[in-house]
């Protein structure tokens, strides 16, 4: 009988140790995969934020080219009607 009851035992230490090994595997589960989603959620905005980034500083450029553009159109043109002064008077 003290045989039996320590194989009892054993089996019930046993039972115990399986369930908290699922119910460890369950909630690892679970945290891994929030885990996993929120990596990619993170990835996404990263994405987003470094994609908004690049087409502001593309705006920027662009506009930066424009007003160098309209800036150096007015001083050709300024240019041509003194050329065109200085034509004239000689």
């Amino acid at each position: 009988m003290d045989q039996d009851g320590k194989i009892r035992a054993a089996d019930g230490s046993a039972r115990r140790q399986e369930l908290v090994f699922l119910a460890a595997l369950f909630f690892g589960s679970i945290f891994a995969l929030v885990n996993f989603i929120f990596a990619f959620y993170n990835l996404f905005h990263i994405v987003n934020t470094v994609a908004r980034t690049l087409k502001g500083m593309r705006m920027k450029i662009n506009l930066a080219e424009k007003a160098l553009k309209e800036r150096r159109l007015p001083s050709n043109l300024m240019a041509r009607l003194q050329d065109s002064d200085d034509g004239n008077e000689g």
